[in-house]
């Protein structure tokens, strides 16, 4: 399998694990404010840790272990744009998600 499809696997194993526990989640609630409610939402991070590994993979068609040498060797000004574009992007899609879900 190449890097595409490793990424992919986890992109969607992903995606079907977050989906599962944050239903469930929004089912039965946090319960009360101890350290169980904190456990829980650790529990739905681990699969959405996966989903975004595998995003990374997918769009740079890297590894996740080799994105850090990668973002290294491009040149300062390209880091500079790069790192905006993403910002800028990042940005749009949460007040999307916030119109849409508010």
């Amino acid at each position: 399998m190449n890097v595409r499809e490793k990424a992919m696997v986890k992109l969607v194993g992903g995606s079907i694990g977050f989906a599962i526990l944050y239903a469930t989640l929004l089912k039965n609630g946090l319960g009360d404010s101890g350290s169980g409610s904190r456990l829980k939402m650790m529990a739905v991070a681990v699969p959405g840790a996966f989903l975004l590994a595998g995003l990374i993979e997918l769009v740079t068609g890297a590894p996740f272990q080799q994105v850090s040498s990668h973002w290294d060797s491009l040149e300062g000004w390209q880091r500079g744009v790069l790192g905006i574009v993403i910002v800028i992007v990042s940005a749009i899609v949460l007040m999307g998600a916030m119109v849409m879900f508010a």
